[in-house]
């Protein structure tokens, strides 16, 4: 059975809209057996269009971010979200920091907040909770980003038990922000199982790899993977319109033309 692992849907709900899950030097694995094919192995051994490789990036990860403004950042004492007001407000957190529903994130249209994480970022609910952990409000100028020096892990346990629920419904995604790794980006699964869909809205990164681990199928229900996407990644080009200007940076490519006269 192929596994639909992606879709993409902006907030107006425009079809066939790009999603790309990037890595530097990694690979997109898309199994807990640590395939890198986005169809299972046993069903398309031979799909090499599908396989996913690196590509060649920017590095953009904590020290490129942290070198440019991690000197204004102020220290984290908890997970708890800061209180801010509407100014760019940087913070930094030493050690492994968890996002629960016990303490989520949910930004005003008008709050814009980085978090340097040096650790691993966590982000878990309850076991059925079906929560939203990070949302960022739409309509304004808000901006979320999470820049962890370790891995970034969604746990299995993040999701709607509803596969077949809709990413491009509005208040849906289960996590907000733009979220980047120097290590490892998983959205965990459990083998053997029925996992839950998780939704997430942004940007997703893990320069060292990024493991999707979903999978419908618990050994009885294989076509489940062929009805629905195991994660979902939906585009919100507003947090590139809202992005600071202190993590901008221009791209540039020259290269030697024939003059014209």
């Amino acid at each position: 059975m192929c596994k639909p692992a992606l879709v993409a849907r902006d907030p107006n709900n425009t079809l066939d809209s790009a999603g790309f899950p990037l890595t530097n030097s990694g690979s997109v694995v898309t199994s807990t057996a640590g395939g890198v094919y986005i169809h299972e192995t046993d069903g398309r051994t031979n799909a090499v269009q599908a396989k996913a490789l690196g590509v060649s990036v920017p590095v953009e990860n904590y020290d490129y971010f942290y070198d440019k403004f991690g000197d204004q950042a102020q220290t984290l004492p908890n997970a708890g979200k800061p209180i801010v007001g509407s100014d760019l407000a940087i913070h930094w957190y030493s050690g492994d920091l968890t996002l629960t529903e016990a303490n989520p994130w949910n930004l005003t249209d008008t709050e814009k907040i980085i978090v340097f994480v040096d650790g691993n970022l966590t982000i878990d609910d309850t076991v059925s909770g079906e929560n939203r952990i990070t949302t960022v409000a739409t309509g304004g100028d808000a901006f979320l980003m999470f820049i962890a020096s370790g891995d970034i892990t969604i746990t299995s346990r993040v999701g709607y038990s509803d596969i077949y629920t809709n990413p491009a419904a509005a208040n849906i995604a289960n996590v907000e922000g733009v979220f980047i790794a120097d290590g490892l980006l998983t959205i965990a699964g459990v083998p053997g199982t029925t996992d839950r869909k998780f939704i997430g809205a942004g940007t997703f990164v893990g320069w060292s790899g990024v493991a999707l681990e979903r999978n419908f199928d618990d050994g009885d229900s294989p076509e489940l993977n062929s009805n629905a996407a195991t994660e979902a990644f939906v585009f919100r080009p507003d947090f590139i319109v809202n992005s600071p200007k202190k993590i901008k940076s221009a791209q540039m490519t020259w290269r030697e033309i024939e003059p014209r006269f």
